[in-house]
């Protein structure tokens, strides 16, 4: 969504905030930035537990769900 963003010529609201999921370190460092960026505007909010499951798959609604708060962003 961030490089969507990009071609779109938009900027989400937020660059950034400061999260601590219990599996932070789990997130890869390519995704780190795009996870606190998301993470900031609400986009994603992890699993309710203090958790983000960085390797799990998003099921369809949850996917679903991220497209659609992106857009509302931009």
């Amino acid at each position: 969504m961030k490089r969507t963003a990009n071609i779109l010529k938009k900027e989400f609201k937020n660059s950034g905030a400061e999260f601590t999921f219990s599996d932070y370190v789990d997130v890869s460092e390519y995704a780190k930035e795009a996870v606190s960026v998301l993470y900031g505007n609400g986009i994603v909010n992890g699993t309710g537990n203090g958790s983000f499951l960085p390797k799990a798959n998003a099921t369809r609604a949850e996917a679903s769900v991220i497209i659609y708060r992106c857009m509302e962003e931009l």
